[in-house]
């Protein structure tokens, strides 16, 4: 049909890019990943024709695609969406973002002096870390999440391959409030992708209480899905 023909795409729609995925649309030597972004994009001047035309392909551009999620996500339909993608990524945290907030004494309060003892310039820096690890989690990727959990949807896709902290010297995919990401979608299939090591993965199945079987994306990464049943929502 005409219509599917102009608003289904392959790969993911972008609405609301970040600054780092704008190289990943503009790559020469596209990986599996960038191939993703590297889509035709939806003749979406075919909803502009009549309101009756809108009505009927709404539910296929919103539904029938998959889109990822950003920040600053502002859709009026995004109650026919029914695939999302959302990353957890530690880059959420853009450069314009972090400069500002650096002026914020209670979220980045002063570092160390030289003359603390190394007791108190250790104690202090995990405060700090702390700090800027609960604004990423509960603020930026909890707005992302919070999003997707009012949609009615058929599935869902949770990349953690950068659910790293600021500095990169820890992963966060286990903190309480990333597991109640993954948990949160009743009735929806969960595919959690970019899982690192048998070691998370063990966490993670426990967290679903699943022993499914999961895919292996390369040496490094496993991705694991677990097919809920779709049910009647309240």
């Amino acid at each position: 049909m005409i219509y599917e023909y102009c608003l289904i795409v392959q790969g993911e729609i972008v609405p609301f890019p970040a600054y780092y995925e704008y190289p990943l649309m503009r790559t020469n030597k596209p990986t599996k990943q960038q191939r993703n972004y590297m889509h035709r994009k939806p003749d979406v001047a075919l909803l502009q024709v009549s309101k009756q035309i809108s009505a009927e392909t709404c539910p296929i551009l919103y539904g029938r695609n998959r889109w990822r999620m950003g920040r600053g996500w502002v859709m009026k339909k995004d109650h026919l969406i029914k695939d999302v993608i959302v990353s957890l990524d530690f880059r959420d945290y853009d450069p314009e973002m972090l400069a500002e907030d650096l002026e914020d004494p209670d979220l980045f309060p002063e570092e160390p002096r030289l003359q603390d003892s190394d007791e108190d310039v250790d104690g202090r820096h995990e405060h700090i870390h702390g700090l800027r690890v609960n604004w990423l989690t509960e603020n930026l990727w909890y707005d992302k999440v919070s999003c997707a959990e009012k949609m009615t949807l058929r599935s869902i896709t949770i990349d953690i391959s950068k659910c790293w902290c600021f500095s990169n010297c820890c992963r966060l995919f286990d903190r309480a409030e990333c597991m109640d990401f993954f948990t949160n979608f009743k009735n929806t299939m969960v595919t959690i992708e970019g899982i690192h090591s048998k070691k998370e993965l063990k966490r993670i199945r426990g967290e679903f209480k699943t022993e499914l079987p999961v895919r292996l994306e390369d040496d490094r990464t496993y991705t694991l899905v677990v097919d809920k049943p779709a049910k009647a929502r309240p």
